[in-house]
């Protein structure tokens, strides 16, 4: 029970974070103005964006509610039984997190203004890179790109673990044939 209410807290800071870099934003940038970070890299840019995540999928919002809705209630339905049946896994616990936090923090924005408050500029590379984004969408990327991660390793974890059960079973049954040959 501890470790929910710590993910809850830390879901509720992401959330906070959010919540606070997105007001800061829409009280001084106006909407389309970019300020310089740090020039030619980082800029705070005032977007608005009715898409998900890096915009995508424009005009969508209803679904997109929805849909959160239901993920969300499904992630916080698998990180309290995370909590009670895999206690070790704390990996996938965190990234249950950053993807609920993630996920209530757009929502916020969808329920209360129908859009969400897009900011964070990585203008470094813009052949490359040419999405605004917000603390929101950093939580929800940085979980899905280690929930990647967790599922690769679970795999190779998997696989190592049929390997040295064969292998094994392998050397009992030659040791039960060589035993066997002894007494014959």
């Amino acid at each position: 029970m501890l470790y929910l209410i710590l993910w809850a807290a830390i879901a509720a800071l992401i959330v906070i974070a959010d919540q606070v870099t997105k007001l800061i934003v829409v009280q001084n940038i106006p909407e389309g103005e970019s300020v310089p970070f740090i020039e030619g890299v980082l800029h705070w840019t005032h977007i608005k964006n009715d898409g998900a995540i890096f915009g995508w999928f424009d005009d969508s919002r209803w679904m997109f509610m929805i849909l959160s809705a239901v993920g969300i209630l499904v992630m916080i339905g698998m990180l309290v039984y995370w909590v009670k049946k895999e206690p070790k896994d704390k990996l996938m616990q965190v990234i249950l997190t950053l993807l609920i936090a993630g996920g209530i923090g757009n929502m916020i924005d969808r329920c209360t203004i129908g859009v969400v408050t897009d900011f964070i500029d990585f203008c470094a590379f813009p052949e490359l890179w040419k999405w605004i984004f917000n603390v929101a969408d950093c939580a929800v990327t940085i979980g899905g790109g280690m929930m990647v991660v967790w599922l690769i390793w679970s795999v190779v974890v998997e696989i190592k673990n049929k390997k040295s059960a064969a292998q094994a079973q392998q050397i009992t049954e030659e040791q039960d044939d060589a035993s066997t040959d002894a007494q014959g």
